[in-house]
């Protein structure tokens, strides 16, 4: 008999030993904290694990996680370079290295004689993961340099896949892709369910309840199902924390965090038609609120959360270290925030939200231009659809 894909996935990780765990950037909150409930979760069930995500930094609001800094924004080294030397004529005096213009070179003194060229031989390691999870990631090349510059890695490594986005394009060995899950976290806690329910203990049962909570909006979004709760008590009854979560996803914001909230909400525009809401943050806005553009994060997100008629919402900033605009766009469905933006390549993100950079613009009029491109983009939309 087939196995199905929890079995199949149980069987991949009870084979490994040194595991990758991978998202791409700029990943939803629920991804993040899914990525840090399975690692910990495989580390407890024996296995060596990495989690690595291109660039990343740990956004502030999720500082609260526990094992958010073991998140690397690189990979480390995949292999290990062997060199053989025959030394059965020659013998060995001495070995001493250096390092210049990023060359090594290595010295050999032999006892005797000379070392002929013909007596080394090179070769490389097998690679040191033998099993791959990618995390919320509908392609591989949206897991920018993680992949792009190791890609024979990830053809010689078993992937297993595991998303909820409709445009998933089941790159994996192993695909465990669902779109009627609302988000990753759900789909992570099944799995880890099936593979050894002892092993979910207080600290892991937090993390998977802050990333529903987070793809739920505290459980007041349209994608909150009945056994979306019921999952949440069972959480909370292996020991998530809830009120540790609230607290630190929203109760602990700044004074300046909120000023610069309040000059957000003063700048905000709405287009009732289109339930399509906007605003702008200027460069004057992050110095008298003491912030900067890692706030962002946080003002988008209050944004959405107090916009519940609204599908699409737009957020335009000034950049404090470089010339032009940054333009951040989350949309609900039906809508696709990607495809509503890819006039402004290159643009990153994905179906839920993405940005862009538009350069020698100032905020006026990047605002003038994205309003309209995007009111426009709506409108197609309702005539098709």
């Amino acid at each position: 008999m087939a196995l199905n894909i929890f079995d199949q996935i149980k069987t991949q990780v009870d084979q490994a030993n040194h595991i990758l765990v991978c998202f791409r950037p700029q990943s939803e909150s629920d991804t993040l904290a899914s990525a840090i409930a399975f690692s910990s979760f495989l580390e407890k069930h024996g296995k060596k694990v990495d989690i690595v995500s291109d660039n990343f930094t740990t956004p502030k609001r999720l500082q609260f996680l526990p094992k958010q800094e073991k998140i690397l924004p690189q990979l480390p080294f995949l292999q290990k370079l062997v060199i053989t030397l025959n030394i059965e004529e020659t013998g060995i005096e001495e070995i001493n290295y250096d390092v210049e213009e990023n060359k090594i070179r290595i010295f050999i003194t032999p006892e005797s004689g000379i070392i002929s060229p013909k007596n080394i031989t090179t070769a490389q390691t097998q690679y040191k993961y033998d099993l791959i999870i990618t995390l919320g990631t509908p392609d591989l090349l949206s897991l920018g340099n993680i992949y792009t510059r190791n890609t024979e890695l990830f053809f010689q490594v078993p992937v297993i896949n595991i998303d909820s986005h409709p445009e998933n394009e089941h790159y994996g060995h192993i695909n465990s892709t669902d779109i009627t899950i609302p988000g990753i976290s759900e789909m992570v806690y099944a799995i880890m369910k099936h593979i050894h329910t002892d092993a979910i203990d207080e600290e892991i049962a937090t993390c998977i309840l802050t990333g529903i909570i987070e793809n739920t909006k505290s459980f007041q979004s349209q994608n909150t199902k009945p056994q979306t709760l019921s999952l949440a008590s069972e959480l909370i009854t292996l020991g998530a924390k809830r009120d540790f979560i609230i607290h630190n996803l929203y109760q602990t914001k700044n004074l300046n965090t909120l000023k610069l909230w309040g000059e957000a909400l003063s700048h905000m525009e709405y287009d009732k038609e289109n339930k399509f809401v906007w605003t702008s943050i200027t460069r004057d806005d992050y110095t008298r609120t003491g912030t900067n553009t890692e706030e962002l994060s946080a003002i988008f997100n209050e944004l959405i959360d107090n916009s519940p008629e609204t599908e699409v919402a737009l957020i335009l900033s000034e950049n404090t270290e470089q010339n032009g605009i940054q333009a951040f766009l989350s949309v609900q469905h039906p809508h696709n925030a990607k495809d509503m933006l890819k006039a402004f390549e290159p643009v990153q993100g994905d179906h839920k939200r993405a940005n862009i950079h538009i350069p020698q613009k100032n905020l006026q009029e990047a605002t003038d231009i994205l309003k309209t491109h995007i009111q426009k983009e709506i409108q197609k939309y309702k005539k098709t659809a």
